[in-house]
């Protein structure tokens, strides 16, 4: 994240997973766009990302958050 991207881009992940690359981003802080077609994969990437508290919780507030399921 830190050596293909500068603070305050914004990450793209059209096949979201379980939020590594967003938990990346805002570690880092750059924004994210995520989007996978599984429901349910949606939901723990939700989960995973609302952790606050600390650094990640000042790096959430600037970040634009964006996590969509994919629509076929």
């Amino acid at each position: 994240m830190r050596v293909h991207s500068n603070p305050g881009d914004t990450v793209l992940d059209f096949f979201g997973g379980s939020g590594t690359a967003g938990e990346a981003a805002l570690r880092n802080r750059r924004q994210f766009v995520m989007r996978d077609e599984n429901p349910e994969v949606v939901c723990v990437m939700r989960k995973r990302l609302s952790i606050t508290g600390g650094a990640r919780q000042r790096n959430r507030r600037s970040a634009r958050r964006e996590i969509q399921p994919h629509e076929r």
